[in-house]
């Protein structure tokens, strides 16, 4: 008999891929769901339609929002367990730690085979905030107590998303069970891809929401100071570090606002490398990265040591440590474009949602 897996998702109408990433686990053998947010429930779907939603640029609002709806979630899902006769697993997308501590004890009285719980990031995302900071370190200390509660006191398979996260993680806790399964790329987009040799400017395309944590502030103060005389950054994506917006210069430009699926294509074609001058500090899992495999665009990195699990240099553009760097490297990335261009595809092609989905079907039949 199939083991039920129960997941939950308690950001499913905020920005980013949290819907996808239900939606496609949802489509698994025996998996049902509970998600804040959905108006759109199906027979395998519990749901609770809050018109809560994080302003994701205030952190303030973001952490009391993001724990709200945890709450919710954690006390919808036990309310449906609670039923239930026959053991299951319950997979736990986004890892809320104070939440989950609280309803802990109700889990542990619950017929719970075993946890599946997705880790996104492992160190946390410094700002240039002091206060902010005290909050951050804070959180995160709590967040790595419960990830210790919950292996101490249940069977649980932790998830992480890339090479770089998995090393992080064992190191951190080495008798844990921790399987990696790669953050896929959309569906494939690859396009007829023209080199851009002999093009006068290079187009850079810096795609997301604009945080301080993603370096752009400073590879803006440093391409204010060295210039460039081989490409141009549009940058394309809500600012909420407004410092960047000082850089009005030639070369540079903005769409400082959120943008359809359709237009974030056309972006993706336009440009003939994507740009991600994330710092080594950067705690998360570079999801634009995965865009570009998937337009098979290839990629400008700062040398750190998340991109290089990927090795960037030899398969899919350009590593730099400073951006002087990357006029230099330009001329042998273009030679080797071609070749970069279907190495990202092929990252893609083998790398898909419905691949992940596979891997954690895996996990969730494992006793």
């Amino acid at each position: 008999m199939t083991k039920v897996s129960y997941i939950l998702q308690p950001y499913y109408s905020w920005n980013g891929h949290y819907k996808q990433y239900y939606n496609n686990l949802l489509l698994g053998k025996g998996v049902k769901g509970v998600a804040i947010g959905n108006k759109e429930a199906n027979v395998n779907d519990v749901q609770l339609n809050l018109r809560l939603k994080a302003n994701q640029g205030d952190f303030f609002w973001f952490s009391i929002f993001r724990l709200f709806n945890s709450f919710a979630g954690h006390f919808l899902l036990i309310s449906k367990l609670i039923l239930l006769k026959r053991k299951f697993n319950v997979h736990l997308i986004e890892f809320e730690p104070v939440s989950f501590l609280v309803f802990s004890p109700f889990y542990y009285l619950l017929k719970i085979n075993k946890f599946i719980i997705t880790i996104h990031s492992i160190e946390p995302s410094c700002s240039n905030n002091y206060l902010k900071n005290l909050i951050i370190l804070f959180q995160r200390k709590i967040y790595f107590f419960a990830i210790g509660f919950v292996n101490y006191f249940f069977n649980v398979n932790f998830v992480v998303h890339s090479q770089y996260h998995y090393s992080a993680f064992k190191k951190k806790y080495p008798i844990s069970k921790v399987s990696l399964i790669e953050y896929p790329s959309p569906n494939i987009l690859g396009v007829n891809r023209i080199n851009p040799r002999g093009s006068e400017k290079i187009k850079l395309l810096f795609f997301g929401i604009v945080r301080q944590d993603k370096g752009l502030f400073e590879f803006m103060e440093e391409l204010n100071v060295v210039g460039s005389e081989c490409f141009e950054v549009r940058v394309v994506g809500k600012v909420q570090d407004r410092r960047v917006l000082k850089f009005v210069m030639k070369g540079v430009e903005f769409l400082d606002f959120y943008i359809s699926d359709e237009e974030m294509k056309k972006e993706f074609i336009d440009a003939d490398f994507l740009l991600l001058p994330y710092p080594s500090t950067y705690a998360g899992g570079a999801g634009p990265l995965k865009d570009a495999f998937s337009f098979g665009l290839p990629v400008i990195c700062k040398n750190t040591p998340f991109f290089n699990s990927y090795n960037i240099e030899n398969n899919y553009g350009i590593v730099y440590d400073d951006i002087s760097e990357i006029d230099l490297k330009l001329p042998k990335a273009i030679a080797s474009y071609e070749k970069s261009v279907q190495n990202s595809i092929e990252f893609a092609k083998n790398n898909t949602w419905e691949a992940m989905r596979y891997k954690y079907e895996e996990i969730f039949s494992e006793e």
